[in-house]
């Protein structure tokens, strides 16, 4: 991953950086804390004793490798604010690949090397065959905005009718004033 494209909010593979990787040295820890003046690793394998973690960039990223870690244990980050009045927090790894279940917080350490994916039969819903088919995307055409979403393998496209006033609502999907507004196609691109 490169950070400095993580920073501009260009990077979309930060899950294959940041989190627990176990690898032959240990597992190697990172998290983004940039408000924080200290970060501690706990661990169960640790008896949850904090370990300091190291300030590898000026924007707040820290790591810490620790070689008798082992897929299964449980962590959590101890994080200690700039703020002398800020309480001491201790949180989940938001780039975690495992996780405690609620009321429990801890994340887990997850071995992807040797995770199987089963999707097979998700993958063979896709449209025409292909390998796989994006959740949603957005196609332009000459003077209205469409959006093309798939649902269970086929695409739908909706158009905002013209001279219909549209607004976004708390969902984040587009509504209309009027009901009939919106016409759906099959046709997606």
């Amino acid at each position: 991953m490169d950070i400095h494209q993580f920073f501009l909010g260009n990077a979309f593979d930060a899950h294959t950086y940041f989190g627990a990787h176990v690898t032959e040295q240990g597992v190697v820890f990172r998290t983004l804390a940039p408000n924080a003046a200290a970060v501690d690793l706990i661990w169960g394998g640790g008896d949850w004793e904090p370990i300091p973690m190291q300030r590898i960039h000026d924007g707040g990223v820290y790591e810490l490798t620790v070689p008798e870690a082992v897929a299964g244990q449980m962590y959590k980050y101890r994080i200690t604010p700039q703020n002398p009045d800020g309480d001491i927090i201790d949180h989940c790894d938001p780039y975690g690949f495992g996780m405690e279940l609620r009321p429990n917080n801890a994340s887990i350490i997850r071995d992807l090397s040797s995770y199987t994916f089963h999707d097979k039969k998700w993958l063979g819903m896709t449209p025409r065959g292909s390998s796989a088919a994006p959740a949603t995307t957005t196609c332009r055409s000459r003077s209205t905005s469409t959006r093309c979403i798939w649902v269970r393998g086929e695409p739908i496209r909706t158009t905002p009718t013209a001279g219909t006033p549209m607004r976004r609502s708390p969902r984040s999907w587009w509504t209309t004033s009027k009901r009939q507004a919106i016409t759906i196609s099959s046709s997606c691109p």
